[in-house]
């Protein structure tokens, strides 16, 4: 027999509020179970597997006939291509994020580079500026008779 659960336990188990809980039964309740089954005030573990799911993808900001969509195709004759199909929409996604986030590296890279350059040649500009006025004050330094006659 499989394990069932109380509403209760399911609560706690999916981590929700009793009212939110009951707002997931009333807006799925068909896809989840049957009336006589909702009647029973208890869950298996493959409808808690499926009420996880929904909350998932309502955290992912799935709209609601997009969840009913995917738990739909999820529960046809062929779940494995629904789930093949999530799976490669998904890694899709990630492969798309992971480009997008090395190319602003490779960007900031850049940025930085040149900012590096940038801030190099100004730090030789700076030495020379320096030095120049160095030998400028040195040169003010000798008096009249030691430029005249020599050091």
């Amino acid at each position: 027999m499989a394990e069932r659960h109380s509403y209760q336990e399911a609560i706690d188990i999916l981590g929700v509020a009793p009212y939110t809980f009951r707002q997931l039964l009333d807006d799925y309740c068909d896809l989840v179970f049957s009336e006589e089954e909702r009647a029973s005030g208890e869950l298996t573990a493959e409808q808690l597997e499926t009420l996880k799911k929904i909350i998932q993808l309502r955290g992912e900001g799935k709209a609601k006939d997009k969840i009913r969509e995917f738990l739909s195709e999820s529960r046809t004759d062929e779940p494995q291509e629904g789930k093949e199909s999530f799976l490669v929409e998904k890694m899709e996604q990630l492969a798309r994020e992971l480009r997008r986030s090395e190319d602003r590296r490779v960007e900031d890279r850049d940025k930085l580079l040149t900012a590096l350059m940038r801030t190099q040649q100004e730090i030789q500009h700076l030495r020379y500026e320096l030095s120049r006025q160095t030998s400028r004050k040195e040169r003010k330094k000798k008096g009249l008779f030691s430029r005249l006659f020599g050091p």
